[in-house]
């Protein structure tokens, strides 16, 4: 099988859904959509080609009800009908680069937009057209990269922090230890997730709860040093969030991220923003970003790491 760099992962009934994207060279993959059957041994279905794409996919989410795909890269969203397997050029993108998708419960696209240097939230309905516009209070020197709305109106967003390198947009991963470093150097302040009301006005900040007591470290943030500060990490038990999910019941909010070397699935309560439980504890080295996909209805967790699928599912 040709080599896949994951972009992207996501699930729909039965199957689960790889995008495979490419990071420096087009010619060693095949783009496309490899479709897997959501049950061991996850056998390999089909691939669906998206030879359409001039540039590398970023991004891919699933809608229930018209049983199709999105999928985000440079210039486009593209909408893929899972009927008929047909990749249709959808929305233009220019403006979304790195920022994720997510879903609604009413089966609505919701996409970040930066415009100069003002960040919007958009809403699209399956048609295509747009159905809100949230343009967004942006605290200092952030911006937004994923958001997602609760059945009762708040919206929830992790913001990345943007002035050190564009590494730290959260467009790259902290996967490893660094080596000992003799200096420590400034600390880069870590992505924050924010309640936003309609209105695009920050309402509260999601607190992430002690955790025991972790030994002060150096963590290697796109080659360059990064120490926390030891109460920094004693007061969160997720020190970067990355994206974040809702339950059926709207009651839940689930939060992946990072702390001390791994990275977390985490439930919190949506109306008082309290945190429930460590849901999943996984330690992976990738090279590139992890890709991350959460089903509460299904209790699985799918993330997409270089050119690997881990599927973690909680005991019943």
């Amino acid at each position: 099988m040709p080599l896949c760099n994951i972009t992207g992962v996501t699930h729909l009934g039965d199957q689960i859904f790889v995008l495979c994207g490419w990071y420096q060279s087009r010619q060693i993959v095949i783009p496309s959509i490899r479709v897997y059957d959501n049950r061991p041994p996850f056998n390999l279905l089909w691939l669906i080609p998206i030879e359409e794409l001039d540039d590398t996919p970023t991004d891919i989410v699933s809608i229930e009800k018209p049983n199709c795909l999105y999928m985000s890269d440079k210039k486009w969203i593209w909408k893929i009908e899972l009927e008929r397997y047909q990749v249709i050029q959808w929305l233009s993108s220019e403006n979304h680069d790195y920022m994720m998708m997510s879903v609604t419960h009413e089966d609505y696209l919701i996409t970040i937009s930066k415009i100069n240097s003002s960040y919007q939230m958009e809403i699209y309905r399956p048609d295509g057209v747009r159905d809100r516009l949230v343009r967004l209070q942006i605290p200092d020197n952030r911006e937004p990269i994923n958001a997602i709305r609760t059945r009762n109106g708040p919206f929830f967003i992790v913001y990345a922090y943007t002035k050190i390198e564009e590494c730290s947009l959260g467009r790259h991963w902290i996967d490893s230890l660094s080596e000992s470093i003799n200096e420590p150097t400034k600390e880069l302040p870590a992505p924050v997730l924010n309640r936003v009301n309609s209105g695009g006005m920050i309402s509260a900040v999601v607190e992430f709860l002690p955790e025991g007591e972790y030994p002060p470290e150096s963590i290697d943030v796109c080659s360059r040093p990064y120490y926390p500060r030891r109460s920094t990490i004693q007061k969160r038990c997720l020190e970067y969030p990355r994206r974040v999910f809702t339950n059926g019941k709207d009651d839940l909010l689930f939060v992946f991220g990072y702390v001390n070397g791994k990275h977390r699935l985490i439930s919190f309560d949506v109306n008082s923003l309290k945190c429930k439980k460590v849901i999943l504890t996984i330690e992976v080295n990738c090279r590139e970003l992890l890709k991350v996909w959460y089903s509460d209805s299904g209790e699985q967790l799918i993330v997409g790491c270089d050119g690997n699928v881990h599927v973690y599912q909680r005991n019943r």
